[in-house]
C-alpha cells in the first residue's frame, strides 16, 4: 500500500477526542473505580469501503509515557513522546470474541508465529481487526528476488528458511496444532529471512487433520518454490521425499538438500560404509543416473579438477584401477575417497568440495539417501 494512504487516515477513523468521549460516557469509565483497568492503544490504517476485508498496513500509536485523561472530553487525552509502530492489520467480518481462536492470538505460543499485538472490534467499519507485526515484504516478492539472481540451485538462505519452517510445523503439530492453507504464500510473513506463520492460520488440530507437517511442507514447496527453481535436481528429490509416509522428523532434517557442506561430505562416507547388497547396488544403478562420471574425472583431460585428477592418478600408479566400479556404486565410492583426500591433502580446496561433487555427480547423494527409505530398495533378497 502507498505510504501516503497510511499517513492520511480516511474519515471513518476515530480522533483522540472521540476515543476519549466513549471512554468517559460508556461503562468503560466504571473500570477506573475498580482494581482493574482498560488498555487503550489507538491504531490507524487505510481501508476503503469497497475493499474493507483482508490485510492492511498501518500504525499503532504508543508512548513510553503514561497517557493521562484530560478533565474535559473536548481535550481528549494528554500524552508525550507519542510514536508510531508499523503494523499489519487483518480485517475480517464481525467475529464474536468467544469464537476467536486464542492459539493464534497468543504471541508467546511460538517464535515462528508472527507476533500478535492485539484484537479489537472496530465499530466504524463493523469489522473485527487483528493487529500483528509489520510485514514489509510478501513471501512471493522475496522468492522472486531470490530466483532472479540466476542460480540453478535453491540458495542457502532459502534452504535455511525451509528448514526452520518445517521445524516450526513439527513443533506446532506436537502441541496439537496445525496450520490452514499451508500451501499458500499468503499464509506466511517475513521476519528478516525467516518465514513465519500468520496467527490467523494457526488452530487446534481435530480428528480430520491427517496430513503430516512433511506433507504440508511438500504442498508449500510445490506451489511456491518448484516453479522458480525448475532445474534443481536436489529440490525435486526433496519434494518427492517429503511425500514418503515412512519418514519421520529427523529423516527430513537430515536430508542432504537441507544440510551444510560438512554434513553432506560426511554423508557420502556414511552411505558408502553401509555395504549395500548386490541387489541394492543394481537398484541404485537402475534408478540414479551417473552415466559417464568416470569420463569427467579423466586425468588426461586438462579440465578435470586437480584434486580429482590426483585421486585417479594415484589409483593407476598403485594398480587398483578397477577399484571404482563403472556404475552408481562406483561413483559413491569415488565421492567417499574424494572427501578423505581433500580432508587430508587439500584443506584449502575443501570448502569448494561439496559444490564440486554436486556438479560432478548431480542427484547422487540425495538419490542414495532417499533410497534407504524406499521399501523396494530396502526389502528383497540380496
Amino acid at each position: 500500500m502507498d505510504q501516503m494512504e497510511v499517513d492520511q487516515p480516511q474519515p471513518h477513523h476515530q480522533s483522540e477526542k472521540q476515543i476519549f468521549h466513549r471512554c468517559v460516557t460508556d461503562k468503560t469509565r466504571d473500570f477506573r473505580a475498580k482494581s482493574y483497568g482498560t488498555l487503550i492503544q489507538p491504531y490507524e490504517f487505510s481501508c476503503s469501503q469497497n475493499g474493507v476485508l483482508g490485510e492492511k498496513h498501518g500504525f499503532i500509536h504508543y508512548s513510553n509515557k503514561a497517557i493521562a485523561f484530560a478533565g474535559n472530553p473536548e481535550e481528549g487525552f494528554h500524552s508525550t513522546e507519542v510514536q508510531k509502530l508499523a503494523a499489519t492489520f487483518l480485517v475480517e467480518n464481525e467475529l464474536p470474541f468467544n469464537q476467536l481462536d486464542s492459539i493464534g492470538l497468543n504471541p508467546e505460543i511460538d517464535i515462528g508465529i508472527v507476533k500478535t499485538h492485539g484484537v479489537a472490534y472496530n465499530r466504524e467499519i463493523a469489522r473485527t481487526v487483528t493487529a500483528y507485526a509489520h510485514i514489509p515484504q510478501s513471501v512471493d516478492s522475496w522468492l522472486n528476488s531470490l530466483s532472479i539472481q540466476g542460480s540453478v540451485d535453491v540458495p542457502t538462505i532459502l534452504k535455511d528458511s525451509i528448514r526452520d519452517l518445517y521445524d516450526l510445523l513439527e513443533r506446532l503439530w506436537d502441541k496439537n496444532m496445525t496450520v490452514d492453507d499451508v500451501h499458500l504464500s499468503g499464509t506466511y510473513g517475513l521476519n528478516g529471512d525467516m518465514m513465519q506463520i500468520k496467527p490467523s492460520h494457526v488452530r487446534v488440530r481435530n480428528l480430520g487433520d491427517a496430513r503430516r507437517p512433511s506433507q504440508g511442507l511438500a504442498d508449500m514447496i510445490f506451489h511456491n518454490i518448484l516453479n522458480r527453481w525448475t532445474n534443481d535436481v536436489e529440490l525435486s528429490h526433496f519434494h518427492q521425499f517429503l511425500l514418503n509416509t515412512n519418514i519421520c522428523k529427523e529423516d527430513v532434517l537430515n536430508h542432504p538438500f537441507l544440510g551444510g557442506s560438512g554434513a553432506r561430505e560426511g554423508m557420502y562416507k556414511e552411505l558408502f560404509r553401509r555395504n549395500f547388497t548386490q541387489r541394492q547396488k543394481d537398484w541404485l544403478q537402475n534408478n540414479i543416473n551417473t552415466q559417464g562420471w568416470q569420463v569427467r574425472v579423466d586425468p588426461a583431460d586438462p579440465n578435470t579438477d586437480f584434486g580429482f585428477r590426483e585421486i585417479m592418478i594415484f589409483q593407476k600408479i598403485n594398480k587398483w584401477a578397477q577399484a571404482f566400479e563403472p556404475n552408481t556404486w562406483g561413483a559413491l565410492h569415488f565421492a567417499k575417497i574424494a572427501v578423505s583426500h581433500y580432508h587430508e591433502h587439500d584443506p584449502v580446496g575443501r570448502p569448494q568440495l561439496d559444490a564440486k561433487l554436486k556438479d560432478l555427480l548431480p542427484g547422487l547423494l540425495v538419490g542414495v539417501y532417499g533410497a534407504t527409505f524406499n521399501p523396494d530398495f530396502v526389502k528383497g533378497p540380496g
